[in-house]
């Protein structure tokens, strides 16, 4: 992989995006995604930069008790083996986003969230569809990631991509839910 160097210094590894482009008609039963497909034209995902933050942070904050800060995402963007997306509309508002690290043969997923008002419409399954490629074009074998167990429609998506539960961590959570520790195998992840 080539390398370039960011300003503090640490080796910036620049990952290979696959060739295709990466949009997402959302379908027309979902109303709000309806009319935002009929406006903006659908969702695009891309590589998170510095401008989207203030927009990540509104996501995070609404969809997390104890949500990631500003310098924890700062932190993802400068890590040589991180690789943040964002999901954004036609007009370039963010509406949601994923952060995944890429180590070697093996990835996981650190963060994970959409919109209130655009979820169930697609986003998340196309952020989650865009990592599992930018992990096989990167050699990545094994995906990880942990999910809170009362998360029944992020688990039954990560179900349907063909994760598997591979154990549990009891009261992980900051309210003492447990967490479902799940796997992908990049060779046997199932169309959606």
């Amino acid at each position: 992989m080539k390398k370039d160097f960011v300003p503090h210094g640490t080796p910036k590894v620049n990952f290979k995006l696959p060739p295709k482009k990466w949009v997402y008609k959302p379908p027309y039963d979902c109303i709000s995604c309806h009319n935002m497909n009929a406006s903006q034209g659908g969702f695009t995902v891309r590589p998170m930069c510095t401008a989207d933050l203030d927009q990540v942070l509104a996501i995070e904050e609404s969809s997390f008790p104890r949500p990631w800060t500003r310098e924890h995402f700062r932190h993802e963007l400068d890590t040589r083996h991180a690789m943040p997306l964002v999901a954004v509309a036609g007009d370039g508002t963010v509406v949601g986003y994923l952060c995944v690290t890429l180590l070697f043969d093996e990835a996981e997923i650190l963060d994970v969230a959409v919109l209130t008002k655009l979820r169930g419409c697609g986003v998340g399954r196309l952020l989650l569809e865009r990592t599992i490629e930018l992990c096989r074009v990167n050699g990545v074998k094994d995906i990880h990631l942990e999910v809170r167990c009362s998360n029944l429609a992020a688990i039954s998506l990560y179900e349907r991509f063909g994760f598997a539960r591979t154990g549990e961590r009891r009261r992980y959570y900051e309210n003492g839910e447990d967490a479902i520790l799940m796997h992908l195998t990049t060779g046997e992840c199932h169309a959606v």
